[in-house]
């Protein structure tokens, strides 16, 4: 093996992912036929974020190895980061049949199928990881992941244990058990296995997503939320969407009636909310300071700034009995939920949301502009802008089951 690929190994696996970089380029400089060191770069860029260069090597290693299942394997793996998962899914299916005897191809395949909520169908081929290797901890991790979301918590307990006993300094166990004990309502215990696992990879997007949830479960309101679409997320499809029509024609039901219809309305408002809420209040907490990302200090920002307008203005507008400021509340107020869900997607997902966003924005100040002239037509944009509100949740909805978020 080339020496500078031998490095490239050593620092992958302390994670220098730039040095190993460094590495593989030298030594596709020798040898731009090394579809091994294409494969490393293509995983090394995908990991810097350099998605579409890390698609062209993976592709280039498969050119130059296509009876190889490593190359494959890798295209797989950054055909997955895209969110490509039909695409996915005929990469790794590739691999398998020409190695059936690697245990990595099989968690691979697992995880894909768990992108998709495909939770038998995951947790099927970490066994079949597992049968192959009985230690592999990755397919432990899948395993118990799997068994989580298909409501197996002692099983799924007892995986991520045997994960961690095999292997207590694998950051990814760490932060599988940290799930595990959130989808238990064990969040002060899970908070010290998400701070190990980033420990281990500072850079683990894995576990600082669960980090900020553990955090943010100490408030009780959203500890109560986190409850209910973590048991959301264990349920099939069509048990999903049947919660959802629950909940609509609660909403129906509950119309002539405030008492029923307040609570409702603001679950549902929280729904969309909440993170970049209490994302907020993290920002007090030196621990959620150092682990919230840049976008999510932005969306904190801005939801922020127009709650804060949502209420001066309806404060206001009870003081002065003023209509037009009440419907300024209700469009501040409002607005907040197109700039949560945009920011709750990432890459042209997000560009096509935020021009939603601006769009509504764009109705709601001609509506406010209209009634301020004691136009009529205010009416009819009220009507619009409430209508492009409910278009674009389904809108997001579409994008997060998709996967780039």
């Amino acid at each position: 093996m080339n020496p500078h690929v031998e490095r490239a190994n050593v620092l992958l696996s302390q994670h220098r992912v730039d040095l190993a970089a460094q590495e593989l380029r030298q030594a596709l400089a020798q040898d731009p036929d090394d579809a091994f060191a294409h494969a490393l770069l293509a995983i090394c860029l995908s990991s810097t974020d350099r998605k579409a260069e890390a698609l062209e090597e993976a592709r280039l290693a498969v050119r130059h190895a296509p009876d190889q299942g490593f190359p494959h394997y890798v295209t797989a793996c950054v055909l997955e980061s895209l969110g490509r998962m039909e695409q996915a899914h005929e990469a790794i299916a590739q691999a398998i049949r020409l190695d059936p005897y690697d245990a990595d191809f099989f968690e691979k395949q697992g995880f894909i199928f768990a992108h998709q909520d495909k939770w038998e169908q995951a947790l099927a081929a970490a066994r079949q990881g597992l049968a192959i290797d009985a230690e592999h901890v990755d397919c432990l991790n899948l395993q118990g992941l799997a068994l989580t979301h298909l409501g197996r918590g002692d099983e799924a307990r007892r995986s991520a244990e045997d994960s961690l006993t095999r292997d207590p300094q694998n950051a990814f166990s760490h932060a599988s058990m940290g799930w595990t004990l959130l989808h238990q309502a064990k969040h002060k215990e899970a908070l010290e296995h998400f701070r190990e696992a980033l420990r281990l990879n500072p850079n683990m997007e894995y576990a600082r997503s669960g980090l900020l949830a553990a955090l943010k479960a100490n408030y009780l309101v959203y500890r109560l939320m986190l409850m209910f679409f973590l048991w959301m997320s264990r349920l099939g499809a069509k048990s999903r969407w049947g919660v959802i029509l629950a909940i609509f024609v609660l909403s129906r039901f509950a119309r002539g009636n405030l008492l029923l219809l307040s609570p409702l309305l603001l679950f549902v408002y929280l729904s969309w909310t909440a993170d970049p809420l209490f994302n907020l209040l993290l920002r007090l907490n030196k621990y959620g300071r150092s682990a919230l990302s840049r976008n999510q200090i932005i969306a904190s920002n801005l939801v922020g700034a127009f709650l804060a307008g949502a209420l001066a203005s309806l404060g206001a507008a009870l003081w002065l009995n003023m209509d037009i400021l009440l419907s300024l509340a209700l469009v501040l107020g409002v607005l907040v939920i197109p700039i949560a869900g945009t920011f709750a997607c990432s890459g042209r997902k997000r560009l096509v949301l935020a021009a939603c966003t601006v769009a509504l924005l764009g109705v709601g100040t001609a509506e406010l502009v209209l009634m301020a002239m004691g136009r009529a037509e205010w009416k009819a944009l009220s009507g619009i802008f409430l209508v492009g509100v409910f278009l674009f949740t389904l809108l997001a909805n579409v994008s997060f089951k998709s996967g780039e978020s």
